[in-house]
């Protein structure tokens, strides 16, 4: 199997889409159920403890850029790339919450990496596992192709990709798409409780078992982090 070197940071921090946020963080600096500090406070730590080794698997930190941090003023960030040791394979993962639900209705695939210049080929919804210490949730995830061409070379990457909130009564914990928190955001009290993205990353031309298998792997490391969110302030 032919594998690229190219790193795939992803564009959903870019600067020219974190420029439109701005004002949407300030409508979200404010928390005020309960506990949400103290959450939020949690959340932090458990992406920071997402591990850097599963297996075979090794991680790699990427940098996120300055402007990410300066306009979103997120929760927390974690971007890292994971790299078989015995066949070089490799994925991305892109962790991201924020306090304000609101602020997460620009960050998308469809939105981000098209402004990066690359171009949507398809989308294909699915179901990912998110491990529990008794089983596991079915949650709904999408499955993005984008291509494009870059110095005279042809790119081609697959993208899973899902959200997270806090559980409630009426509403989902998960989605695939931004349906979910653009319903949070239209309450005040449930956008300041913010939300979660994560993004798995990976080369086009992984057969599709072999696909499977490696997002199996990255939910591997991802998933406390999607309880937690789903939680929420105790």
């Amino acid at each position: 199997m032919k594998l690229s070197v190219r790193t795939f940071a992803a564009p959903l921090l870019a600067a020219g889409l974190l420029i439109a946020m701005v004002s949407t963080n300030a409508a979200g600096t404010m928390r005020t159920a309960p506990g949400t500090s103290a959450y939020f406070d949690r959340v932090k730590v458990t992406i920071e403890g997402v591990p850097m080794q599963s297996g075979p698997w090794l991680g790699v930190e990427i940098p996120v850029i300055a402007a990410a941090q300066d306009l979103l003023q997120p929760n927390k960030i974690l971007q890292r790339r994971y790299t078989h040791a015995e066949t070089r394979e490799w994925f991305e993962v892109l962790i991201v919450h924020c306090g304000d639900v609101r602020d997460m209705l620009g960050h998308y695939p469809p939105v981000c990496y098209k402004a990066n210049g690359w171009t949507l080929e398809q989308r294909t919804t699915m179901t990912v596992a998110i491990n529990e210490t008794d089983g596991s949730i079915e949650a709904p995830a999408m499955r993005y192709a984008f291509g494009r061409e870059a110095d005279f070379v042809e790119e081609r990457i697959r993208i899973v990709n899902l959200f997270a909130l806090p559980a409630t009564e009426s509403d989902d914990s998960f989605g695939r798409d931004l349906s979910l928190p653009d319903r949070a955001g239209r309450f005040r009290d449930r956008a300041r409780l913010g939300s979660a993205q994560v993004q798995i990353i990976l080369p086009a031309d992984v057969d599709a078992p072999r696909r499977d298998e490696i997002v199996e792997a990255a939910m591997g490391l991802i998933s406390p982090v999607l309880l937690d969110v789903e939680r929420g302030p105790m």
